[in-house]
């Protein structure tokens, strides 16, 4: 848990100043975002929680699609 918060830390540390210093918004925003999506996968990981597999949640949104067609 430590060296996933050390390597975002690090990883921040190197890439905010210069797309503050260039004025990119958009982009620090982007990059806020993976960050805070690394974030969260690496603990959910770290504490062996059960990470949804995404062919499991396509399935669960389009299954009731599917079943209309089969009707």
């Amino acid at each position: 848990m430590v060296f996933i918060i050390l390597t975002l830390i690090t990883i921040i540390l190197i890439e905010v100043p210069t797309l503050l210093r260039n004025k990119m918004w958009r982009e620090l925003a982007v990059f806020c975002g993976f960050i805070l999506i690394a974030l969260v996968y690496g603990v959910i990981h770290t504490f062996e929680l059960g990470i949804l597999n995404p062919t499991d949640f396509t399935k669960m949104i389009f299954e009731p699609v599917f079943n209309v067609f089969d009707e």
